[in-house]
């Protein structure tokens, strides 16, 4: 993994698809804490820094990632569709998932040896509050930007926190259910 760190940042190459498996595979070997805390690295990357996408691009990606089964990371694939064709999709989905699940299966061999010292305990600790902080802040990107904060997602906001407070129907159909109300309202 350190080797492919290294060419991915250090290589002479300018393509596309070369900046593509560069972007993902950095953010997947920094990647702790779940797909959620993803949203702020691509946000500030993808949207900001690059332009790759616009906000409204950028969170429809990550509503087709909660809609399709599968983890948020698949937002990647659409990433890399969107730039780069099939290529991108194929290039981004592979960058995304190989780096970090070879790290997943390096640690879980270590961490059977030290998970009793009390030094790696705190460390994880201190990984589980960054994690924390990183999805507060992947909420605030979703939610706070001027095109998606207005009373009529509120209200779905609202609503869909009592239906799921109360456990009365799956997710999934809150999802469908606003996904077509949202879609018809805005072209009706």
């Amino acid at each position: 993994m350190i080797i492919l760190y290294l060419f991915l940042n250090n290589a002479a190459v300018d393509t596309k698809t070369f900046h593509l498996a560069r972007i993902f595979s950095n953010i997947s070997l920094t990647l702790f804490g779940g797909g959620y805390v993803f949203i702020p690295y691509l946000d500030k990357i993808i949207v900001e820094q690059l332009g790759w996408l616009t906000q409204r691009e950028f969170i429809d990606s990550i509503a087709m990632g909660q809609i399709t089964p599968g983890p948020i990371l698949i937002t990647a694939t659409f990433i890399g569709y969107k730039i780069n064709g099939i290529v991108g999709a194929f290039i981004a989905t592979i960058s995304i998932f190989l780096p970090s699940s070879v790290i997943i299966i390096f640690f879980s061999r270590v961490y059977y040896f030290f998970k009793k010292n009390a030094f790696f305990k705190i460390v994880i600790k201190g990984f589980k509050i960054g994690i924390i902080g990183l999805i507060c802040y992947a909420g605030y990107i979703i939610m706070f930007r001027e095109e998606i904060f207005n009373s009529f997602n509120i209200v779905i906001f609202i609503i869909s926190f009592f239906i799921l407070l109360k456990k009365l129907i799956h997710p999934l159909f809150l999802i469908l259910t606003f996904g077509v109300l949202g879609y018809y309202l805005q072209f009706h």
